[in-house]
């Protein structure tokens, strides 16, 4: 796997714990894939690390596609500068 950061957190560090890097993976990636199952994996969860893994990626994920969709509204209306002005 290559060294990647998410949420702040070194995901290679040596320093996390195994079941918290992997609940932040899964959490992320499950987010990202819009499953349903998420919240109810959180909740069924009866390791602490992993669900507390769980959340932070969920929310680093959430914070992805905010951003990507305000990019992605930027481009538009950078695009299409009248879009949304009336003129009289």
């Amino acid at each position: 796997m290559d060294s990647y950061i998410l949420g702040g957190v070194n995901l290679d560090d040596e320093t996390i714990d195994p079941n918290y890097k992997k609940g932040f993976e899964h959490g992320y990636w499950l987010r990202r894939g819009n499953s349903e199952e998420l919240d109810e994996i959180i909740n069924r969860s009866k390791d602490t690390k992993y669900s507390s893994g769980l959340k932070a990626g969920r929310k680093e994920a959430t914070r992805e596609q905010v951003r990507e969709r305000f990019k992605s509204n930027d481009n538009e209306q950078s695009q299409s500068p009248d879009k949304g002005i009336d003129v009289d």
